[in-house]
């Protein structure tokens, strides 16, 4: 090789494009729900071919490719199985670390993003989540759920890192599976949560509650953050991962309209992936701002800076900004109505 080219410059390149095979992989083993059968019952291919209606030697190829990316293990005499790792993010009812709504939403994310180029030049998004909520139910319990895996263990640790004490209302505007206010209620019985979302989204939140010990009933408010409105007064209001999707513009509309809903003396929470300053890192949070060009019409992640002059030209004061552990790529801002 050249001092200019080096072995590894090309590996960099060559893996960069390839990317798209093992997550191909994965998902087809998933889709076709070959994880759960091997999971319950390791099996030949001719055995899951047959529960499957295929063809055997094509499936040998998909198995092949999945012992290859060690997703499956290969037994004599021809018995398939799955990985311990797989097995317990991957299959429902494994364990506490299962990701499988999480993984399989990372398959719409890819396909989104695979017109990427059309949404640079066009500026317009590919999907929109909100229209799939609205006419694609089954997309909807996907992605809500696929939430809900990613904001166990982010949530767990926002309830650790948020002091509620005196707080006795909370109101989650977007909130998706619930799972950050469910944490937050957890951790303090004597909060109140109102969740506020798409009737479609909170059917599947009002499913996630009782995994969750709440003290207090919890008040599902069905709306649309684009034309209703919410009245009442909060001694908290959480905002989480919800700007990146609206865009400058309508994140300090919606900031401003927050103001009234916190009582006095109250504080409003924006939870975010927020990017550097220079907004080339880090890598989800850019990742995720790229996202926005493909399903949002306005969408687009914020910096630490930004929101902090979002939430002081609404109103809001003493604003501060906590980073949580090197693990988790959320941190959290909050600022107090006086």
């Amino acid at each position: 090789m050249s001092d200019a080219l080096t072995k590894d410059d090309i590996v960099q390149v060559l893996s960069t494009a390839e990317g798209f095979f093992p997550s191909s992989v994965l998902f087809a083993l998933m889709r076709l729900g070959v994880l759960g059968r091997l999971a319950e019952h390791p099996a030949t291919a001719a055995e899951v071919a047959g529960d499957l209606r295929s063809e055997p030697e094509a499936l040998t190829r998909l198995l092949n490719a999945g012992v290859m990316m060690n997703i499956l293990e290969y037994r004599e005499p021809g018995i398939f199985a799955v990985t311990t790792p797989y097995h317990s993010m991957l299959v429902p009812g494994a364990g506490p670390f299962f990701m499988g709504e999480w993984v399989l939403n990372l398959e719409y994310f890819r396909d989104a993003l695979s017109r990427l180029d059309q949404a640079v030049l066009t500026s317009k998004p590919q999907g929109t989540y909100v229209d799939d909520a609205r006419g694609e139910r089954e997309h909807t319990r996907l992605f809500t759920k696929a939430m809900h895996n990613y904001a166990l263990f982010a949530g767990r640790e926002l309830a650790g890192y948020l002091e509620t004490s005196g707080c006795h209302s909370l109101l989650e505007i977007g909130a998706g599976p619930g799972t950050y206010s469910f944490h937050l209620a957890e951790a303090n019985p004597e909060l109140w949560l109102t969740l506020a979302d798409l009737p479609e989204v909170l059917e599947i939140a009002q499913e996630i509650e009782p995994s969750f010990r709440i003290a207090q009933p919890v008040t599902y408010l069905g709306v649309d953050l684009r034309t209703d409105t919410i009245e009442g007064e909060y001694d908290l209001v959480l905002l989480s991962n919800t700007l990146h999707m609206l865009g400058e513009e309508a994140s300090r509309e919606l900031l401003a309209s927050v103001l009234p809903l916190v009582s006095p003396g109250g504080s409003v929470v924006v939870q975010a992936q927020f990017l550097d300053e220079d907004r080339r890192g880090p890598r989800w949070p850019v990742l995720l701002d790229l996202l926005q060009l493909c399903i949002t019409d306005a969408g687009r992640n914020h910096t630490v800076a930004e929101t902090r002059t979002w939430l002081t030209d609404a109103g809001f004061q003493d604003v501060e900004y906590v980073e949580l552990s090197a693990d988790n790529v959320n941190g959290f801002m909050r600022a107090w109505k006086r």
